[in-house]
């Protein structure tokens, strides 16, 4: 019996080291392959795309479950890794945890291309500001841009988009009944505002690499100081401001023909089984007609 009971702990004792082995070599082939794949990944996204995005860092579950063993390995890509990156041997599932993706394109592959998306109603939203820079009553660095969804009031609510900076909160992230900005008076921007996209490559309409703008006002028919990226480029990334010695201040604009509708990614509806919008619903700048049903386009940009 003392010779089967020390059998029995001598190859537990091996099981567990083949098992350690094992899992070590898996998860540095992991690892390797992720770091690889990120950094093929950022070598095809444009200057600024990652710029002024918030990364949420956070350990990614990867299960891979090997024939006939019980090892699992946990890896932390600091981006989301696409299927047809190469690395077959790795499957990146379960949990993933995403940048987020204001100001970015849709473009051919995505996987929200020709997802169906609403109009907001009853309200349609608005481009607005809330007034709390040096200047009053005009659109300066210190003031806060917002796409402003929720009701016909002018003040900041819950839901609303930050599409400039505010402390520690970024373009593209929504006001909470919590945050300092909530119930801030909105001011409309000057007259001439509109959304406007540059022509980059001498088409005669808007291009997947044409950046487009907030236009904050006058009669201008060029990029001003002051007017707000909405889309990344190598001039800056979404959410910033054109500055007085910036490449694109001065390039001639065009006026861009768009809707605000929105994904509504959780299902959520009202009494009249009409959509409902609320968080996290993805929210974009669409290009599909105005008088049709709305769908992600290539082209469309991500406000959210």
């Amino acid at each position: 019996m003392a010779f089967g009971a020390g059998m029995h702990v001598n190859m537990r004792a091996a099981m567990n080291q083949a098992m350690n082995a094992a899992m070590n070599a898996a998860i540095s082939t992991a690892m390797n392959a992720a770091m690889h794949m990120t950094a093929s990944l950022r070598m095809h996204i444009p200057a600024g795309a990652f710029s002024g995005t918030r990364i949420l860092i956070g350990a990614v579950l990867a299960a891979i479950l090997l024939q006939g063993s019980g090892v699992a390995l946990l890896i932390g890509p600091e981006t989301s890794i696409s299927p047809n990156s190469g690395a077959s041997s790795v499957v990146v599932a379960v949990a993933s945890i995403e940048s987020q993706t204001f100001g970015t394109k849709a473009m051919d592959g995505d996987g929200d291309v020709g997802r169906m998306i609403y109009s907001f109603s009853p309200v349609e939203p608005v481009f607005v500001y809330w007034d709390v820079g040096l200047i009053d009553n005009k659109f300066d660095s210190g003031d806060v841009a917002y796409l402003h969804v929720n009701d016909g009031l002018n003040m900041t609510n819950a839901g609303d988009i930050r599409l400039t900076a505010y402390g520690y909160y970024l373009p593209g992230s929504r006001v909470a009944a919590c945050d300092t900005d909530i119930n801030k008076n909105l001011t409309e921007f000057g007259k001439g505002w509109k959304i406007v996209f540059a022509d980059q490559f001498g088409s005669t309409g808007y291009d997947l690499l044409d950046p487009v703008y907030i236009h904050v006002g006058g009669e201008s028919s060029q990029i001003e100081r002051l007017d707000i990226r909405l889309s990344d480029s190598a001039n800056g990334p979404a959410g910033s401001l054109v500055d007085g010695l910036d490449s694109d201040r001065g390039i001639s604009f065009s006026t861009l023909t768009y809707s605000i509708r929105y994904y509504n990614a959780n299902g959520n509806v009202r009494s009249d089984g009409t959509a409902l919008y609320d968080p996290p619903d993805q929210v974009y700048l669409d290009l599909s007609p105005k008088d049709g049903q709305g769908f992600v386009l290539v082209n469309d940009i991500r406000l959210t």
